[in-house]
């Protein structure tokens, strides 16, 4: 009995010790994220979707806290569903979740440590995985399973060591059941792709988002975020 106390004592300062861990890294990650309130900056979007073949796209991408987001281009008005600052957002309020530390693993040859974050009130978000640096706490991959779309997978790479923001971010998810951009119009280079081309070939599509020129917390108009600022 007095051996099963004493493991059950270690297993519980285990967890602590890891769950305190978790939340540091988290708060790292929010301290950076809260010197971020605008966002300016020129973006390439490279398209790889199922069934739709569309030429690489250059324009502008706005965010605004908390969580107003904008890419637009010449003759174009995307309005992502999903947007990538996404999961940034949602370690605002360290009172809706639980960071618990899952393991470690390699992104792209970088050394991270795995954090789970679980809602305390879950209602499309079931879980968030992060994937943090070891040696510059910064989030390199992140997988959010939602319950209507499936799971969506981040991948980030970033320019300097220093950066808080990645100059590339790249979003996987399966389009069957992924919701496309809810406002798409203009004329954009599309190219139909027969269905029997892709019909069972792809389950996964991707849309990666390549950043420059970067304006941090420049003010930016909230008509731009409106379909009259375009």
């Amino acid at each position: 009995m007095k051996r099963s106390i004493t493991i059950a004592l270690l297993l519980l300062v285990t967890h602590v010790s890891w769950a305190q861990t978790a939340n540091e890294l988290v708060e790292k990650i929010r301290i950076d994220f809260k010197t971020i309130n605008d966002l300016k900056c020129d973006v390439q979007m490279n398209f790889d979707i199922p069934g739709v073949a569309i030429e690489k796209i250059n324009g502008k991408m706005f965010y605004k806290k908390p969580d107003k987001f904008r890419v637009q281009t010449k003759g174009l008005i995307f309005l992502p569903k999903q947007n990538p600052f996404e999961q940034l957002e949602l370690l605002d309020d360290p009172s809706s979740y639980i960071a618990i530390l899952a393991g470690e693993s390699v992104v792209n040859g970088i050394a991270c440590h795995n954090i789970n974050i679980i809602p305390n009130n879950p209602e499309e978000l079931v879980i968030m995985r992060l994937m943090v640096g070891k040696k510059d706490g910064r989030i390199h991959k992140s997988e959010l399973t939602l319950k209507r779309e499936g799971t969506v997978t981040y991948f980030n790479t970033y320019a300097n060591a220093t950066d808080i923001l990645p100059r590339e971010m790249e979003f996987m998810a399966d389009f069957r059941r992924f919701k496309m951009p809810k406002a798409i119009s203009g004329d954009f280079s599309s190219t139909p792709v027969r269905e029997d081309e892709t019909q069972g070939k792809y389950e996964t599509g991707k849309v990666k988002m390549v950043i420059s020129n970067v304006e941090l917390n420049r003010k930016v108009d909230d008509s731009v975020f409106t379909d009259s600022g375009s």
